[in-house]
Protein backbone atom coordinates (compact mmCIF):
# COMPACT_ATOMS: atom_id res chain seq x y z
CA UNK A 1 0.00 0.00 0.00
CA UNK A 2 1.25 3.48 -1.14
CA UNK A 3 1.35 6.12 1.97
CA UNK A 4 0.90 8.68 -0.70
CA UNK A 5 -2.22 8.94 -1.37
CA UNK A 6 -2.78 8.65 2.25
CA UNK A 7 -0.85 11.98 2.92
CA UNK A 8 -2.70 13.58 -0.34
CA UNK A 9 -6.18 12.88 1.43
CA UNK A 10 -5.71 13.64 4.64
CA UNK A 11 -3.40 17.08 3.74
CA UNK A 12 -6.65 18.03 1.28
CA UNK A 13 -9.19 17.19 4.53
CA UNK A 14 -6.91 19.37 7.09
CA UNK A 15 -7.02 22.13 4.23
CA UNK A 16 -10.22 22.25 4.01
CA UNK A 17 -10.64 22.26 8.08
CA UNK A 18 -8.66 24.77 7.95
CA UNK A 19 -10.96 27.12 5.25
CA UNK A 20 -13.62 25.84 7.06
CA UNK A 21 -12.46 27.81 10.44
CA UNK A 22 -11.61 30.42 9.50
CA UNK A 23 -14.01 31.53 7.15
CA UNK A 24 -16.90 30.21 8.94
CA UNK A 25 -17.33 33.86 10.92
CA UNK A 26 -17.47 35.80 7.75
CA UNK A 27 -20.37 33.73 6.28
CA UNK A 28 -23.50 34.93 6.49
CA UNK A 29 -26.10 32.25 8.13
CA UNK A 30 -29.46 32.77 7.87
CA UNK A 31 -31.98 31.02 9.88
CA UNK A 32 -34.31 28.50 8.09
CA UNK A 33 -36.67 29.60 6.01
CA UNK A 34 -39.74 26.74 5.83
CA UNK A 35 -39.36 23.60 3.72
CA UNK A 36 -39.87 22.97 0.29
CA UNK A 37 -40.81 19.73 0.82
CA UNK A 38 -43.55 20.91 2.99
CA UNK A 39 -44.96 23.20 0.72
CA UNK A 40 -45.16 20.77 -2.29
CA UNK A 41 -46.81 18.28 -0.10
CA UNK A 42 -49.83 21.50 1.24
CA UNK A 43 -49.57 21.78 -2.61
CA UNK A 44 -50.37 18.42 -3.30
CA UNK A 45 -52.80 17.99 -0.60
CA UNK A 46 -55.06 20.66 -2.02
CA UNK A 47 -54.94 19.65 -5.57
CA UNK A 48 -56.09 15.92 -3.81
CA UNK A 49 -59.04 18.04 -2.35
CA UNK A 50 -60.15 20.08 -5.61
CA UNK A 51 -59.41 17.05 -7.44
CA UNK A 52 -57.12 18.64 -10.00
CA UNK A 53 -54.30 20.98 -10.06
CA UNK A 54 -56.00 23.59 -12.85
CA UNK A 55 -58.39 23.84 -9.76
CA UNK A 56 -55.70 23.97 -7.49
CA UNK A 57 -54.03 27.10 -9.04
CA UNK A 58 -55.00 30.14 -6.86
CA UNK A 59 -56.30 32.37 -9.73
CA UNK A 60 -58.97 29.34 -10.17
CA UNK A 61 -59.30 29.15 -6.45
CA UNK A 62 -59.87 33.15 -6.15
CA UNK A 63 -62.79 32.57 -8.91
CA UNK A 64 -64.69 30.01 -7.33
CA UNK A 65 -64.16 31.78 -3.59
CA UNK A 66 -62.19 28.66 -2.15
CA UNK A 67 -58.87 30.39 -1.34
CA UNK A 68 -60.06 31.17 1.86
CA UNK A 69 -60.16 27.95 2.75
CA UNK A 70 -56.59 26.88 2.43
CA UNK A 71 -54.19 29.03 4.66
CA UNK A 72 -50.92 27.72 2.66
CA UNK A 73 -52.84 28.91 -1.05
CA UNK A 74 -53.30 32.38 0.54
CA UNK A 75 -49.24 33.02 1.32
CA UNK A 76 -46.67 35.06 -1.53
CA UNK A 77 -45.15 32.02 -2.24
CA UNK A 78 -48.00 30.38 -3.82
CA UNK A 79 -48.49 31.14 -7.45
CA UNK A 80 -50.11 29.73 -10.44
CA UNK A 81 -46.72 29.05 -12.01
CA UNK A 82 -45.73 27.22 -8.35
CA UNK A 83 -48.57 25.13 -8.77
CA UNK A 84 -47.00 24.07 -12.40
CA UNK A 85 -43.72 23.50 -10.93
CA UNK A 86 -45.12 21.00 -8.48
CA UNK A 87 -47.16 19.27 -10.70
CA UNK A 88 -43.76 18.80 -13.55
CA UNK A 89 -42.30 17.79 -10.16
CA UNK A 90 -44.48 15.00 -9.68
CA UNK A 91 -44.58 14.33 -13.25
CA UNK A 92 -40.87 13.96 -13.10
CA UNK A 93 -40.93 11.53 -10.07
CA UNK A 94 -43.70 9.69 -11.86
CA UNK A 95 -41.18 9.09 -15.23
CA UNK A 96 -38.32 7.91 -13.25
CA UNK A 97 -40.34 5.68 -11.17
CA UNK A 98 -41.49 3.95 -14.41
CA UNK A 99 -37.48 3.86 -15.33
CA UNK A 100 -36.38 2.34 -12.54
CA UNK A 101 -39.68 0.00 -12.10
CA UNK A 102 -38.70 -1.24 -16.08
CA UNK A 103 -35.14 -2.54 -15.28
Amino acid sequence: MDPIPELTDISVFMLVLTVFVVFSKKVNKLPPQGSPILDASNTIKIALKEKSFEKAKPSALRENQRLEMYAFAQSASYTDTYVEQVKSGLLACKVRCALICSL
